[in-house]
């Protein structure tokens, strides 16, 4: 059944997808674009658009954190380690593209590892 709306469509044929949907190709290829974004991610919080922003980020707390990348020592939540991580790796404007050119990593991972690391335990598998 169809939803209403092209995203709820969209989602719906997300939500049941598994593995075994993808290909051999895709697999690899995703794999490939998540280790070049963190590569990126972590290669760019040196950079001077990124140390601003982890200072101010650095202000505010929650129950819940995530971890920002490549500072072990330092938990934000999860909305803010997100941005943080996602502006680390536009920082240098090399995440990783492919044709057409798009380059969604940079904003779509940093936001499911922050909401993943967030997650109660029992509510991972």
């Amino acid at each position: 059944m169809l939803a209403k709306t092209v995203t709820g469509s969209f989602a719906a044929t997300v939500h049941g997808l598994t593995v075994g949907h993808l290909t051999d190709a895709v697999l690899q290829r995703s794999k490939r674009m998540i280790l070049d974004t963190l590569g990126v991610g972590l290669l760019c919080t040196g950079t001077e658009v990124f140390r601003p922003l982890l200072q101010h980020s650095t202000i505010y707390s929650s129950d819940r954190s995530s971890t920002v990348w490549g500072q072990s020592h330092l938990q934000l939540p999860p909305v803010y380690a997100s941005f943080t991580n996602g502006v680390a790796v536009h920082s240098m404007d090399f995440d990783d593209t492919w044709h057409p050119a798009t380059h969604p990593s940079g904003a779509v991972l940093p936001t499911l590892i922050a909401i993943a690391e967030a997650m109660p335990a029992d509510r991972k598998s």
